[in-house]
């Protein structure tokens, strides 16, 4: 069986890579060259957003490239905007 995954954003600079992919449970993966800094900050954004959301069977996958929270958000309400809909890529 496939794993679908949907994914929302781009590595250039500023921006984010949300992937997402149905699971069990909720997950969260962060890469980022500003995590020592900020990798705290960028799990509350995904964090209150998934909880926002109601959503708790997810797996999300943050690439980082330097984004602002608001991005973050955008990023991965716009993945799970074709998660609900299942727009994979």
């Amino acid at each position: 069986m496939q794993v679908k995954a949907f994914v929302s954003g781009t590595l250039e600079s500023g921006d984010v890579i949300i992937t997402l992919k149905t699971s069990d449970h909720v997950s969260v993966t962060i890469q980022s060259a500003v995590q020592s800094l900020y990798g705290d900050l960028i799990r509350k954004t995904v964090d209150d957003t998934l909880a926002e959301n109601k959503v708790r069977n997810v797996e999300v996958f943050v690439n980082d490239n330097g984004a602002r929270d608001f991005v973050i958000r955008a990023r991965l309400l716009a993945a799970l905007e074709k998660k609900r809909r299942g727009d994979s890529e």
